[in-house]
């Protein structure tokens, strides 16, 4: 069950950074386009609830975006929540399940919940202030995973620009955000 525990770690300091989001930071931008602080909080929250509903055989909801209402701090430790529930049975692992990007393993679902935490995390981190603090053994398995999805090309228009230069010496997580198009 490394993998479910890796996430476990990942959802908890991605939760750190969330919880440390004031009220006022809400409509801040952040590196994606188009998505504040907010939407990247709801983003996360859809995220975290669609692979909590495939582990209970229930249907994922198309919208990227979830509704949070006033208090998406909140939704997302609630998602959180939902997903360390959900994935509490180690057989799920080598499941099949439906996700954004087709059908996959358990273990390989978790992995990409992960890659999207740790990812946006260091966004939301990024445009709150906050400086991003993950484990390396997470931020590995992040990258390896994003290398393998989507290796160094980026389709036109996808949600990922291409990889930014960043030193060898560069924190793993600012290594992992520069791969997915962000400028540490």
């Amino acid at each position: 069950m490394e993998i479910a525990d890796q996430l476990d770690r990942a959802l908890a300091q991605t939760g750190a950074i969330v919880d440390a989001i004031g009220n006022d930071q809400l409509d801040l931008p952040t590196p994606c386009e188009d998505w504040n602080v907010r939407t990247v909080i709801a983003h996360l929250v859809r995220g975290n609830e669609n692979t909590a509903a495939v582990a209970k055989g229930e249907p994922r909801q198309p919208n990227p975006i979830a509704d949070v209402g006033e208090y998406p701090q909140r939704a997302y430790q609630e998602s959180v929540a939902d997903v360390r529930q959900a994935w509490q049975d180690p057989a799920l692992l080598d499941q099949t399940f439906a996700s954004a990007m087709g059908d996959m393993p358990g273990r390989v679902l978790l992995t990409l919940r992960l890659s999207d935490n740790v990812t946006h995390g260091w966004d939301l981190a990024r445009a709150t202030g906050q400086t991003p603090r993950y484990d390396d053994d997470i931020v590995q398995t992040a990258l390896g995973f994003v290398g393998s999805a989507f290796g160094q090309r980026r389709p036109v228009g996808g949600p990922f620009a291409p990889p930014v230069p960043v030193p060898d010496s560069a924190p793993p997580i600012d290594r992992l955000a520069a791969y997915l198009g962000r400028k540490p």
